[in-house]
């Protein structure tokens, strides 16, 4: 599973992940996290599957590694929203331990929010007081928050992306440092 594409939208920012076959990367799906919210450690997750590769548990062995990735980003809420026609979906879901939060009706059709809590979900540590002077363990989403930066400056201005880089302390994982982004 790679990252795709950041995308800013209308839900601010958009991770797409392409699922791929491990024989000849053939691009066979894809999974979305989007309405990240580091005050609440959560966010929202979609997915999508070519039609003749459903079934075959692939959307649930990524899923695998999202939760894991999500997890090492200190994300404790994952929610995500089906039709509640589509059985495949609700299946994976309750076997990934999800459970159903409310059924909703969208124009005329029936849906279903779910919900998984992973981790402890700590709050992100980023910015100092003035005059403050202080280090703290590294957080691996310091990396995740650059590129949101990163493509924020790239929408916003007329520089190039090969320009724009992750410098200082917080951009080497295992050290301690002020928590900015450089």
């Amino acid at each position: 599973m790679n990252i795709l594409n950041v995308v800013i939208s209308d839900f601010k920012i958009v991770l797409f992940f392409s699922i791929k076959l491990k024989s000849n990367s053939q691009l066979i799906g894809s999974l979305s996290v989007y309405k990240i919210n580091w005050k609440n450690n959560s966010v929202n997750i979609g997915y999508w599957m070519a039609e003749n590769f459903t079934r075959k548990g692939y959307i649930s062995e990524s899923l695998e590694y999202l939760m894991k990735y999500l997890k090492e980003i200190y994300i404790n809420k994952i929610y995500a929203f089906t039709f509640t026609n589509n059985t495949g979906s609700i299946k994976v879901l309750e076997k990934k331990g999800f459970i159903l939060l409310k059924n909703i009706t969208i124009g005329k059709r029936d849906a279903s929010i779910y919900c998984l809590t992973i981790g402890r979900g700590e709050n992100m540590e980023l910015g100092l007081g003035k005059n403050e002077v202080r280090l703290t363990s590294h957080d691996p989403r310091w990396k995740l928050e650059f590129e949101i930066i990163k493509n924020e400056i790239i929408q916003n201005t007329d520089i190039a992306p090969d320009n724009i880089e992750h410098i200082g302390s917080t951009s080497i994982p295992g050290i301690d440092a002020k928590p900015i982004i450089d």
